[in-house]
């Protein structure tokens, strides 16, 4: 995609990837799980590669997550800083936000309510 084109393509069957400028937005279907954990790995690796300024994840379907797709999400996080990235999550379905309570990353990660101030966060608001 070039620079200004704004696309959305479907990684597998549960991953919506969209590009606005430097920005990638990931949103994951209801699971992030054994079988789609590695699938959001390479969409964040790709996205820095191709040189991403921001990874923005919308939470707003994910029902479950386990201890990989956490770990995937604390690693990306560092990745994204050392490359001078940023990982901006938003929009948490109840669910969600429980496991991010329970586990810290409400503290660990940049948590924002909803997409507008998502996109700000990442443009460095």
């Amino acid at each position: 995609m070039r620079a200004g084109e704004i696309g959305v393509e479907f990684k597998g069957m549960a991953i919506e990837v969209e590009t606005r400028e430097k920005v990638t937005i990931i949103r994951p279907g209801e699971r992030l799980d054994l079988l789609s954990y590695a699938e959001l790995e390479e969409i964040f690796a790709e996205a820095l590669a191709g040189g991403a300024e921001a990874l923005v994840l919308d939470l707003h379907r994910v029902r479950y997550m386990n201890s990989s797709a956490i770990g995937v999400l604390q690693r990306y996080n560092e990745e994204a800083a050392a490359v001078g990235a940023r990982l901006v999550v938003t929009r948490l379905s109840s669910e969600a936000a429980h496991i991010f309570k329970i586990v810290g990353l409400d503290r660990m990660l940049t948590v924002v309510a909803d997409l507008d101030a998502a996109l700000a966060q990442a443009a460095g608001a």
